[in-house]
């Protein structure tokens, strides 16, 4: 009898050791198939991607953004079939050739009033529309407020300098995906390919996007600059301010600086994406004019009309609120006599040039830029203030969005 047990013991003992082996290979296949789904793979200048919604859109910090990053996922969804027609890509881009690069959803129905229609059938169809019950253009339309300010839908074209009309194209809704060191995947968006009738999910990048003639259409927003409220006001102090020593850099200035600190307390990205913080700025005034070193023209960083900028740090999600080491580089290169205004701001390369303030003085009217998705995307200043910067020389001024730590030279 006991032999008999030992036995039953002993085959159960081996049907259990089979059943976790048959089970440890079904989890390791299950892993080798999932890693092989997310690894990315390459089409052409491209990688691969798939798109995480319960990850990619989620944006705790600002529920506006992520209601609007929906509506904008269905229609650079929807418009892909409308997109195929060659004469709706060349209106886009001599429309948007004239207008800083952007053509709004509302002009182009009135151009092509019929596909209005035709867009509606396709939501009613759309997976991510009935997931995020999104009826309509109206009902997206009408479902546009973000912070009290009024957006609308545009379409704008990164590479509008390049762009060329074939029947290859990219739709997307810029939204920016998490980034991939390894693979050297830094501040890239998800976009659908269209190639041969063909869909592909993959991730675009600034350098990539902006260095090729395939038409890139990003569906994104814009405001009537007259309109915007700036209700960051209300949470944001521009009080002068100083935390362990470290100061923020004037916002108008007559001398030259390197960045050596920097500190962002605010994050505009949803999902995992970095934040770029960035500055810009132009200068105003009469130049010293007796040696060929001073120079009236502060280029690389005016951003008006060719939107130039520096960028600062990326800042991974983990590292908002730290303060971060910098490795010398010119802040502000400014060998001359005259004074200069700059700003900081959330860049995102694939957006429409919105308001950084403007300076009027001795007849002469500087006015900021920066590529951001929405206006209240600033770090130094509110763009509504940028003409009470008044401090010079080593003195200091900053708010609590963010900071620039510099040493003077």
């Amino acid at each position: 009898m006991e032999i008999l047990i030992n036995n039953l013991n002993l085959k159960k003992m081996k049907r259990l050791t089979i059943l976790l082996i048959v089970l440890l290979a079904t989890i390791i296949s299950c892993q080798k198939e999932q890693n092989a789904t997310n690894t990315p793979t390459k089409i052409g200048d491209y990688y691969t991607y798939k798109l995480d919604v319960s990850k990619d859109l989620v944006n705790t910090e600002d529920p506006d953004a992520e209601k609007i990053d929906k509506q904008l996922l269905v229609l650079s969804d929807v418009f892909i079939e409308t997109l195929k027609n060659s004469e709706v890509r060349e209106y886009i881009y001599s429309s948007a050739k004239l207008n800083d690069g952007f053509l709004s959803l509302n002009d182009f129905f009135t151009k092509f009033p019929h596909t209005k229609n035709d867009i509606n059938l396709e939501i009613a169809a759309n997976l991510y529309a009935k997931e995020f019950n999104i009826k309509s253009i109206d009902d997206i339309n009408n479902n546009m407020m973000h912070m009290g300010t009024q957006m609308f839908p545009v379409i704008n074209i990164p590479n509008i300098e390049k762009f060329q009309n074939n029947t290859t194209f990219i739709s997307s809704a810029g939204i920016e995906i998490e980034d991939n060191e390894i693979d050297n995947i830094m501040d890239e968006v998800f976009a659908w390919l269209i190639k041969d009738n063909t869909k592909a999910e993959i991730s675009v990048g600034e350098e990539i996007a902006k260095n090729n003639s395939i038409p890139l259409f990003i569906f994104t927003v814009h405001n009537n600059t007259e309109d915007y409220i700036d209700n960051t006001m209300n949470n944001f102090s521009q009080e002068n301010y100083t935390n362990n020593s470290e100061t923020e850099t004037s916002n108008k200035t007559n001398w030259s600086s390197r960045c050596i600190q920097q500190r962002i307390n605010y994050r505009y990205e949803g999902g995992l994406a970095s934040s770029d913080y960035t500055v810009t700025g132009e200068s105003y005034g009469r130049c010293n004019i007796t040696s060929s070193i001073y120079s009236c023209t502060f280029d690389y960083y005016n951003s008006v009309g060719s939107n130039k900028y520096q960028n600062i740090s990326t800042v991974k999600k983990e590292d908002v609120g730290k303060t971060l080491n910098n490795t010398y580089y010119d802040l502000l290169d400014s060998n001359n006599s005259h004074e200069f205004y700059f700003n900081t701001f959330e860049r995102d390369w694939y957006a429409t040039p919105k308001d950084l303030g403007s300076v009027t003085k001795e007849s002469n009217t500087i006015t900021l830029q920066g590529r951001m998705t929405y206006p209240n995307e600033w770090y130094g200043v509110s763009p509504n203030y940028l003409y009470t910067n008044n401090y010079q020389g080593s003195q200091v001024y900053g708010g609590s969005k963010g900071f620039i730590n510099s040493v003077e030279w």
